[in-house]
């Protein structure tokens, strides 16, 4: 292993041993279109998916708080208020910078990504 790729490997190690929590959604638009709030309910109830934002009536989550809980969750729900066709949601790219998994509604929306 190069001393480059050694450097990664030991970032990304110290990256993910942070995340000691499962799940977070942040939200600020209730009553979307796509349902989401419902969804995020079902999962509030199931396993405990952690949620901020007026819409759960919890405090709102700014730029510090919506990072650091990036930061310390394994799975983002980047689930956006409509569902749109080839729109790919700047929730999405959020989470991977943060090495988040992002949740989405469809797959089809990222299918064929790698053309570009």
């Amino acid at each position: 292993m190069t001393q480059i790729g050694g450097y990664f490997k030991l970032k990304v190690l110290a990256i993910v041993k942070n995340k000691t929590k499962l799940a977070f959604q942040a939200l600020s638009h209730c009553n979307s279109e796509s349902g989401r709030d419902l969804i995020s309910k079902k999962l509030q109830k199931l396993m405990g998916l952690e949620v901020v934002g007026v819409c759960f009536g919890r405090r709102g989550c700014d730029d510090a708080c919506y990072n650091r809980s990036l930061e310390t969750h394994m799975f983002y729900l980047a689930l956006e208020n409509n569902i749109c066709h080839n729109y790919v949601t700047e929730k999405f790219w959020n989470s991977l910078r943060s090495l988040t998994v992002p949740v989405v509604f469809s797959r089809s929306v990222f299918e064929g990504m790698d053309a570009f």
